[in-house]
């Protein structure tokens, strides 16, 4: 709903492999399966045509179907712009997502319904507004675009961790997420994950930007966003390309079938990126990916292994390749376990090893050394074969290794509580991983902080977290205000 960043080049929204999808076939459906969203259309009277601009453009002060003053952008991502809004008919400050509308690209709005159904489902089964998820309030469709209209709430854990680096690098103050902070976040994440999965709910794109806060940065009070990316595990047909590269899940990338867990697994890398200020699992790849993994948590298991259908895409056995396939086996190189490797893609004559991650957090390139895996040169090509690049996962990069930076200062009988914790919920087969439900009796959540640790306002944060989220770039007591010069 609010400013998103992709890992990927390419968000999971981007294609409709990364989506839950529905047979071809067009098939009869039981009226008992069928659900009906009614959507609101808002038009000008007395007018027909397309509109002159696909694009959407609303300037502060703007009226909007009637009923929404627009104020400032406040993010984009791949498929839509969200903007701060005031409802007119109540007072309410509220987001507005706007559903891009261009190159005839029907995925963006069949992908919003989509996200309007599973927040409507979620809402309506927490009346009370005790459980985490984003609050919808509104949507319709208006000037060839839908409209969602949520609660508006503050920073995304990603800004945060930006801006804190931001502040530290300034010299101001210590670290903002201190493990008492960081638990407090951790337990209302996971108690989101539990509430959606006892639904039937994968959301299947947790990360840091759709984390966000709900009130004061000292409060650490957060909610659980964007989920047009997610799933009813059990009724949708699950597609095999899902949640962003940085926090995709090992049996994700190997192709060995999923459940809610993989939202444990991306939880558990948002907590360990806030204690550090560094992404776990930097990768500018798969591969690297899948190495940065095995080097922090060792050898994958053997019964993950063979279930994973593209388990041979990433892993070198000592044995050919199936018949037929494009890759050759680098082999000759194997301690202790195989050994991730990678296919370089060759254009214009060179080779390339994918498509980098997002430079702010993921490194681009290089992305093998600072995820623990040492990039080998690529071996040179013999026939027909493609070129490879072997990573040999450091087994000096072990979790434990990374987290230490970020847990010099903390207690370490809690230190080593959490890293337990972490290790529960990043085992590599889901089989053993714990569910979010059973991580919140986990002695590390389980333990209890000093309510002063979250009341008042850090002198270093003052006006750093929410001043510039509060401005909506236009005043509603100003001249026109009630009556804006612009409707649209």
């Amino acid at each position: 709903m609010h400013s998103d960043a992709a890992s990927d080049g390419v968000r999971s929204m981007n294609s409709s492999a990364g989506r839950s999808t529905n047979s071809s076939a067009c098939r009869s459906t039981p009226p008992d399966e069928l659900e009906t969203l009614t959507l609101r259309v808002v038009r000008r009277k007395r007018r027909t045509g397309f509109e002159p601009d696909a694009r959407f453009r609303a300037s502060p002060g703007t009226l909007v179907a009637g009923r929404y003053v627009f104020g400032n952008l406040l993010g984009s991502a791949a498929f839509g712009d969200a903007y701060g809004v005031v409802d007119v008919q109540t007072g309410r400050r509220l987001c507005a997502k706007v559903v891009k509308n261009v190159g005839g690209n029907k995925d963006a709005f069949d992908q919003a319904l989509d996200e309007i159904a599973v927040l409507s489902f979620l809402n309506r089964a927490d009346p009370r507004d005790e459980r985490g998820i984003l609050r919808a309030h509104d949507y319709f469709y208006h000037r060839e675009h839908l409209f969602i209209v949520t609660e508006r709430l503050r920073a995304n854990l990603y800004e945060c961790l930006r801006r804190d680096a931001d502040r530290r690098a300034a010299g101001v103050g210590a670290p903002f997420f201190t493990l008492a902070r960081v638990r407090r976040v951790a337990r209302q994440l996971f108690a989101s994950l539990a509430f959606a999965h006892r639904l039937g709910v994968i959301h299947c794109d947790v990360k840091p930007e759709n984390v966000m806060l709900a009130g004061p940065a000292s409060r650490c009070a957060v909610k659980l966003i964007d989920l047009g990316s997610s799933c009813f595990a059990e009724s949708d047909r699950l597609g095999h390309y899902v949640q962003s590269r940085t926090y995709r899940a090992p049996e994700v990338v190997l192709g060995a079938g999923y459940d809610a867990k993989i939202d444990v697994w991306s939880a558990a890398c948002v907590l360990a990126e806030l204690v550090t200020g560094e992404v776990l699992f930097a990768s500018d790849s798969e591969a690297t990916l899948v190495a940065s993994a095995v080097a922090a948590l060792g050898p994958f298991p053997e019964t993950l292994m063979r279930r994973g259908k593209r388990t041979r895409e990433f892993f070198a056995d000592g044995r050919s390749p199936s018949p037929g396939g494009a890759r050759r086996s680098p082999g000759g190189v194997r301690e202790g376990g195989p050994v991730v490797y990678e296919v370089l893609v060759e254009e214009d004559g060179g080779s390339d090893a994918g498509t980098p991650g997002r430079s702010s957090k993921n490194g681009g390139g290089g992305a093998a050394e600072k995820s623990g895996g040492k990039s080998v040169s690529p071996r040179a090509r013999r026939g027909r074969g493609p070129a490879v690049r072997v990573i040999a996962p450091d087994p000096r990069a072990t979790l434990e290794a990374r987290l230490a930076p970020g847990l010099a200062d903390e207690d370490p009988e809690d230190a080593a509580s959490f890293a337990a914790f972490l290790r529960a919920a990043l085992e590599p087969d889901p089989d053993d991983r714990v569910r979010a439900a059973d991580a919140l009796e986990h002695p590390w959540l389980a333990k209890e902080d000093p309510e002063a640790l979250f009341q008042g306002e850090d002198e270093g944060l003052r006006g750093f977290w929410d001043d510039e989220d509060d401005d909506d770039g236009w005043d509603p007591r100003g001249p026109g205000s009630n009556d804006p010069a612009t409707r649209l």
